[in-house]
């Protein structure tokens, strides 16, 4: 039967191996459906993937291929398995017809039928497809429409959170506005004032009511003529922008410098919407760097341009000066006696002393002259002046160097401490030497003839560079190093000279430093120690004697209790703050007892630093460490220090020793120092006792301690101890 798709009635397909039965069927429902028929299984598979039926009639008993694999067939294929199966069978045992509607049918029919209730049945699964088709498309539609509410709900929420975000956005653009550093301005195109920030206020002063409406030019300050502003504009207009620095006024009246960016706002049209200013206030910042770039050339103290600024100013004249074929001259000059000053007086009276020398020099300052402050109390002069010989450039600096010293003095004057008189050293180098003599060399000659000038004591003298004069004091550097070396390698030693009474018998010893070099063997005391005091290294050979002569009375404090050594002990090293506890602490270390220490210091070191001096030798002579002044009576002698220091000992210095047998002189001053010692209740050494003569001499007067040749020589520690007493000798540790 065929069918098209115009046809409106529905299209059954039955399904029957007797024909008869078919036949009775077909006949009773072809007025209403169309009908199409198949004797067996698989000739029916074939008709419905060909002609979709609306509805199926299946026998169940059929040969071959029986209805029941029928239907397990049509409901594994998903585009047969909707179609409603009625199962027409004689069978009426309700477990066929559980089987058959667990396998997909809707409804059974037992043979022998009535048609009209086929015909019911039909209608009835027809309908129900029918209102299932409708469910189903309803339900389509239904999604399709809950589908696109639910896209409009998306859409919704993210208008929703577009809004929000964009509510959001200007509230912190107006945050920002309102909290940033920077202030902002805002004007219309023709240059009003529309809106301002607090930071604006507070800078300008002027309140967001006072600029509303007024032109920017209410803040100008009379710094930056109409070009200025004309050539601002132009580069607005040209580029949109325009930074760059601009002296404005604040309310009160004061200046302030801002650095100030605008920019044109366009709309999508490209007309100027307004401008808006954004600017921070850098007056602070300009002194700031204005400070820096000056202390980059010049020194923080006195204001005198720096090394960097005279080095600068030289490399211009050397050139100069060669090519005009003159000369010219650099004057270094430092201060003497300043780092006695700044450690007993404090560095603030050093600061002060320093800035009064850089205010005079700089008025007596004459016209092309340039002075510098390179470093402490090293400064720096600068003459300039072409001179047609080297002598004549010497010759001005003659005179300079006068003035100078001068000056010196007169600011010493004003030092409320008599003792120190400070006195200038001045080093002088001649430029050029030759056409390509660097800088550097300038400036080095001549602070190596300042540091000559210091070393060579002579008050008024003036150092000019000379060749060998750097060879010496590269050699001195690399002896100061050496000497260095020496003391880290354990390289010194400590020697003993007796001390005796007149009758003889033993007193102690003065402990003496060596230092025994691996290559040159002894080194005198005469070429190291000033090079010690120089370089400063003498504090550490003076902490080295009080530690091992600590060490070599520690095992005599038993076997003699009344034996003393005494060790010499710099100006330098009374300077440190733990002077006094590194003492204290050597000697408990090694279970000295106080009282056989003594301590030798100069007359030069109470008067350059007495009031540090006595408070350290009053605390280690309430401990029982004695002291004794040396060399009496070559120096500064003051009844003062016998009458208020902790001193127990006097010592003579062997110069007088020397000549007292032939100088009446040289003899009463030996008995006028003994009868003082005598009145101050202190004992007496005679150092240099070379001669039997002597040493009778001073038994008849005034019988004091004698030290020297004659009764021994320097010798190594450990062979003195041995001398004394066998088997006390110990290693030096």
């Amino acid at each position: 039967m065929n069918r098209t798709l115009s046809t409106a009635r529905p299209l059954l397909l039955m399904v029957d191996d007797v024909p008869s039965n078919i036949h009775v069927l077909a006949q009773s429902l072809q007025a209403d459906f169309d009908i199409m028929i198949a004797t067996d299984g698989p000739s029916a598979l074939s008709l419905i993937h060909k002609e979709r039926p609306d509805l199926i009639l299946l026998d169940v008993m059929m040969p071959g291929m029986d209805g029941y694999e029928v239907c397990k067939q049509l409901q594994l294929d998903s585009a047969t398995s909707h179609i409603p199966i009625i199962f027409v069978t004689a069978k009426s045992e309700s477990d066929s017809e559980e089987h058959g509607l667990q396998l997909g049918a809707v409804d059974y029919i037992t043979k022998p039928f009535t048609v009209s209730v086929v015909r019911a049945r039909v209608n009835t699964h027809l309908k129900l497809k029918s209102l299932v088709k409708q469910l189903e498309e309803a339900n389509q539609r239904l999604h399709y429409k809950l589908c696109l509410l639910e896209k409009q709900h998306t859409q919704m929420l993210s208008y929703s959170t577009e809004l929000e975000e964009v509510r959001e956005r200007q509230k912190l653009f107006a945050q920002v506005f309102e909290s940033t550093s920077d202030g902002v301005m805002i004007t219309d195109p023709k240059g009003k004032i529309i809106a301002v920030n607090s930071a604006f206020t507070r800078v300008s002063g002027y309140s967001e009511e006072e600029v509303l409406g007024q032109p920017p030019r209410m803040l100008r300050s009379g710094r930056h003529d109409e070009c200025f502003y004309r050539e601002m504009w132009q580069s607005i207009k040209s580029t949109g922008h325009w930074t760059g620095e601009v002296w404005n006024k604040n309310k009160n009246g004061e200046l302030y410098l801002e650095l100030l960016t605008i920019s044109a706002v366009h709309d999508e049209d490209e007309v100027v919407k307004c401008y808006i200013g954004v600017f921070s206030d850098i007056t602070q910042l300009r002194e700031v760097q204005q400070r820096m770039d000056f202390l980059t050339w010049h020194d923080p103290l006195t204001s005198l341009p720096n090394r960097l600024l005279l080095t600068d100013r030289l490399s211009q004249l050397l050139g100069n000066t060669y090519r005009q074929g003159g000369f010219g001259a650099l004057l270094v000059f430092g201060l003497q006696g300043f780092s006695n000053l700044c450690v007993t007086r404090g560095s603030a009276l050093g600061d002060k002393v320093l800035a009064d020398l850089a205010q005079a020099l700089t008025g007596y300052l004459t016209d092309g002259n340039s002075l510098a402050r390179l470093e402490g109390d090293q400064f720096a002069m600068l003459l300039p002046q072409v001179h047609g010989s080297s002598e004549e450039a010497a010759d001005t600096v003659h005179q300079h160097a006068y003035g100078i010293q001068a000056l010196v003095a007169e600011i010493s004057k004003t030092i409320e401490n008599d003792l120190f008189q400070l006195r200038a050293a001045v080093g002088a180098a001649i430029y050029p030497g030759s056409s390509e003599e660097p800088v550097s060399s300038v400036i080095s000659h001549a602070e190596t003839a300042c540091f000559r000038a210091k070393n060579t004591g002579n008050d008024g003298a003036v150092v000019f560079f000379e060749t060998d004069m750097g060879e010496r004091i590269e050699q001195r550097l690399t002896d100061e190093h050496k000497l260095r070396l020496g003391i880290q390698q354990g390289q010194l030693r400590v020697y003993l000279q007796s001390q005796i009474y007149s009758d003889g018998r033993l007193h102690g010893a003065e402990a003496l430093v060596r230092w025994v070099h691996p290559e040159e063997g002894l080194i005198s005391p005469a070429a190291f120690i000033p090079l010690a005091e120089a370089s400063g290294l003498i504090v550490q050979i003076d902490r080295w004697m009080i530690d091992h002569v600590s060490a070599l009375l520690g095992p005599l404090r038993e076997s003699h209790p009344q034996l003393k050594m005494s060790v010499n002990v710099s100006s330098e090293c009374f300077q440190c703050d733990d002077f006094v506890s590194y003492t204290e602490e050597c000697l408990q270390r090694y279970n000295v007892a106080p009282s056989q220490l003594v301590i030798e210091v100069t007359e030069s070191t109470m008067l350059d630093n007495i009031d540090r001096v006595v408070g350290k030798m009053i605390a280690l002579a309430d401990s029982g460490v004695s002291f004794s002044i040396d060399d009496f009576g070559t120096g500064y002698s003051s009844l003062y220090y016998l009458k208020s220091l902790p001193l127990t000992e006097l010592k003579i210095d062997q110069s007088f020793i020397r000549d007292m047998l032939n100088d009446p002189n040289d003899a009463e001053l030996v008995n006028v120092i003994q009868q003082i010692a005598a009145r101050f209740k202190l004992s007496v050494v005679a150092e240099g006792v070379e001669t039997e003569a002597q040493a009778e001499y001073l038994r008849q007067n005034g019988q004091p301690l004698m030290q020297g040749y004659l009764f021994s020589i320097p010798e190594p520690a450990d062979q003195w101890l041995k001398r004394i007493e066998p088997g006390l000798e110990k290693d030096e540790h």
